[in-house]
């Protein structure tokens, strides 16, 4: 009887300890976080417009108006955090991400019959970003927790290369911002979602005019530089929504 009295009292507290809440990071522990999703460009990175002269007596100028966009593309990174604190760690990030920049004209024809055309070229985007992050560890609520990041890094946008056109990488300083939710599936093993926004401004300076081609192209058409090369800083946001596995390694 006795016996199972004691075994009576110990059942209750092994549970609780079993389904304890488990810190999902710890002062001094190294961390490693592979992530993957989708990410969405909310900004383009051009838009000018510049007027072409035409042979119509009646419509002289012709506006041909340029925008260079990058589509929603896949987003993959790693990040290795060390824990400051039980709330606070520290990551390193190293993100990838591979898209498709489209760049269209859109002008009037003069054997259109007034109807607007496009022309739409398109490069391969891959997109590189490195950062130092942040990140605070609100809760926790039974295994689930809150997480906010920030960070700063670098961007670098390198268009591939297409035929004779091959633009060199553009590179920008960049700021990021998060939120998540961080779920703690074993004692090693934490699941977080994330959205996250990097900023940065974008400095458009383009290379699309073959060089070889460039002075004839811009003799007969001195125009023409205005809508294929512009510099100037122009703020971006891209959304990246990803899911992070975070493994602790010791």
């Amino acid at each position: 009887m006795r016996r199972l009295l004691w075994l009576a009292a110990l059942l209750p507290a092994t549970a609780s300890a079993q389904i304890a809440p488990i810190a999902p990071i710890a002062p001094s522990r190294i961390y490693v976080l592979p992530s993957v999703g989708p990410f969405v460009p909310l900004n383009e990175l051009l838009r000018t417009t510049a007027i072409y002269s035409t042979p119509r007596p009646n419509d002289p100028t012709n506006p041909v108006v340029t925008d260079i966009k990058l589509d929603p593309g896949l987003f993959t990174g790693v990040r290795v955090g060390y824990g400051l604190t039980r709330r606070l760690s520290v990551e390193t990030e190293g993100n990838f991400a591979i898209s498709v920049c489209a760049i269209r004209q859109l002008e009037i024809r003069e054997d259109s019959n007034g109807t607007p055309q496009f022309e739409t070229t398109t490069f391969d985007a891959h997109v590189f970003q490195y950062s130092l992050n942040l990140v605070y560890f609100a809760g926790p609520w039974s295994r689930t927790q809150l997480t906010a990041t920030t960070g700063v890094g670098e961007h670098i946008l390198d268009l591939r290369r297409k035929g004779a056109v091959d633009p060199s990488p553009v590179r920008d300083r960049m700021i990021m911002a998060g939120l998540g939710l961080s779920i703690q599936a074993t004692d090693r093993l934490t699941i977080r979602g994330e959205a996250r926004d990097f900023m940065y401004n974008f400095r458009f300076d383009n290379e699309f005019v073959d060089p070889e081609l460039s002075q004839l192209i811009l003799f007969r058409r001195s125009e023409f530089l205005k809508t294929t090369s512009v510099a100037g800083d122009k703020f971006q946001n891209d959304l990246a929504f990803t899911l992070t596995f975070m493994v602790r390694t010791f």
